[in-house]
């Protein structure tokens, strides 16, 4: 049975599942560090952390976060992270297809800007809805922040496919008692998600090949 039998709605992660955003976020931090003369750091260290609040990310990667630092990060963003953003191999024919097929379709990220980068590659129209960390009761991995989502579409837990590339969308699935779909495009391969229990593909485009419709 595929995993988009019985669904009427399919969600999605944003970093590395919609959106490539690995450079463009290595980028503006290498940006923040330049300008508080911290430590630069390399996309392989910062690819594990996406997924993560931002703050979170910038205390692994630091030892700290301040107020300052979180205000520098989204002022520099469009400047950095923007101009390198783009979405992943295969999603437009996704979202494309998944509409097509009538599907109610969302997004739930960590981000606070979820609705800016939709917009800024043009695929904002493809979805029922957006939410970033300040329009949840708790970000993910937390299952509130996916019930929040589900409430707002009409879907029941049952009705709905929550689609990521990190262990923390897993586990706010498996929290919110939902079926989960791993894509191997960020920090995890297929084995990682299989050896938790999740139901895991190389990349996007493999999801409509698994469709069955």
């Amino acid at each position: 049975m595929g995993p988009l039998s019985g669904k009427r709605g399919v969600l999605f992660d944003l970093d590395m599942t919609l959106v490539d955003s690995s450079e463009a976020i290595t980028a503006t931090l290498n940006a923040v560090a330049a300008e508080l003369g911290l430590r630069g750091v390399g996309r392989e260290e910062v690819v594990p952390l996406i997924g993560m609040p931002l703050e979170e990310s910038m205390r692994e990667l630091w030892g700290f976060c301040d107020g300052g630092m979180l205000s520098l990060y989204r002022r520099l963003f469009w400047e950095h992270e923007g101009s390198l953003l783009r979405t992943m191999d295969g999603a437009e024919e996704v979202l494309e297809g998944l509409r097509g097929m009538g599907f109610l379709l969302g997004v739930l990220s960590n981000r606070k800007d979820v609705g800016l980068v939709l917009e800024h590659l043009g695929i904002l129209g493809y979805f029922d809805g957006f939410w970033g960390m300040l329009d949840v009761p708790e970000p993910k991995p937390s299952p509130r922040a996916l019930e929040h989502a589900l409430t707002a579409l009409g879907l029941s837990r049952e009705e709905a496919l929550f689609v990521g590339d990190s262990m923390i969308d897993a586990r706010c699935a498996r929290g919110a008692g939902v079926d989960f779909l791993g894509v191997a495009t960020g920090a995890f391969g297929v084995s990682d998600f299989e050896r938790e229990g999740f139901r895991a593909v190389p990349g996007l485009k493999d999801l409509l090949e698994l469709s069955g419709r």
